[in-house]
């Protein structure tokens, strides 16, 4: 093994240099391994810190009334329908009853989920079909 202070050869496993006395071995390659970590650790955890960071934001802060209204749902700023627009969807489900499927009279209720508004047509008492509110249009579900 080459001493690093005096370039001298050494026995393999000696720890010290026989000619200066300078410590030999595994402490010279992993202080020099260690001082590339930094960059290394730089690299890899700042984009996974950013990416928490931005799922946070949009799991905890951003409230679901943004979300639900940049989805068209027009939801208030507590997050939930207004009843306004929870009529105008009840009716366009109703429309869709109507003109789409052929159904008679009946009523409707509308449940928010956050990702989309459900629709149930009520006849008699019992939902017979549920329909399916999202970015300002009604579907079968």
């Amino acid at each position: 093994m080459k001493c690093p202070l005096c370039n001298q050869l050494n026995d393999r496993n000696a720890e010290l240099c026989t000619y200066c006395g300078q410590p030999l071995g595994r402490e010279q390659t992993s202080s020099s391994a260690a001082s590339g970590r930094p960059y290394f650790a730089a690299f890899f955890l700042v984009p996974v810190f950013l990416v928490f960071i931005v799922i946070g934001y949009y799991r905890f802060f951003l409230p679901e009334g943004k979300e639900a209204a940049a989805q068209g749902a027009g939801a208030s700023a507590s997050g939930r329908l207004t009843p306004e627009v929870e009529r105008s969807i009840a009716d366009a489900g109703l429309a869709y009853w109507r003109e789409k499927l052929g159904g008679g009279e009946a009523g409707a209720r509308v449940t928010d989920f956050g990702c989309h508004v459900q629709v149930d047509i009520i006849r008699d008492g019992k939902a017979v079909k549920s329909l399916q509110y999202q970015n300002g249009k009604i579907t079968e579900r």
